[in-house]
């Protein structure tokens, strides 16, 4: 972590900190330690609308919303993000899917709208300024909703803006065992 101020906490997200590490017997990652730094101002917001992306009502189940999350993480090279989101896939998916998704979209054995909506979110995240109306039609010719294009759309922009947080703040790669406990932690809480 680049910024001690974050790392070592307000008073309040100290508390937090320091009950979590008696529980878990782990460090605080770093994720957590954004989240309750200027809570008003990012922390809460930001998480409730990951929660609302990731965990509500949507035409993408929440492993393929993951695997979204993990493929944009990839392709914007966040390692933090990426690792975390691709375990969290893998544990609703079938993990040689999101590995293969995340090696190679285009070979990669998903439905054909998924594939397409792959495509149109990793030019969106790598050449934003050459995404035209037809990149989106040729996602929606692919079966897939407006809502569901919308959704990963939403996703996409929010994990861009996270993977660009992660990184400009050096955050620490989780151990695997750290990162199966981010897991369970986020299949059965969520982002909240």
């Amino acid at each position: 972590m680049r910024l001690p101020r974050i790392a070592r906490g307000r008073p309040a997200g100290r508390v937090v900190f320091a009950l979590l590490h008696l529980v878990t017997r782990r460090d605080v990652p770093d994720i957590v330690k954004v989240r309750f730094y200027r809570r008003r101002f990012f922390g809460t917001p930001f998480f409730n609308l990951g929660q609302r992306m990731l965990r509500g009502p949507s035409p993408w189940t929440v492993g393929e919303r993951e695997l979204i999350g993990a493929f944009v993480s990839a392709k914007n090279r966040c390692q933090f993000c990426a690792t975390t989101h691709e375990a969290v896939a893998s544990a609703v998916l079938d993990p040689s899917i999101t590995a293969a998704v995340i090696a190679d979209w285009r070979t990669a054995e998903v439905d054909d709208g998924l594939k397409a909506t792959l495509g149109f979110l990793e030019k969106l995240t790598l050449t934003p300024d050459e995404v035209q109306p037809r990149d989106a039609r040729a996602v929606l010719d692919a079966g897939v909703s407006p809502e569901a294009l919308r959704d990963a759309i939403s996703i996409c922009a929010a994990f861009n803006t996270i993977n660009r947080v992660a990184d400009g703040l050096d955050f620490t790669l989780p151990t695997n065992a750290d990162r199966a406990m981010s897991t369970r932690v986020l299949l059965t809480v969520g982002y909240r």
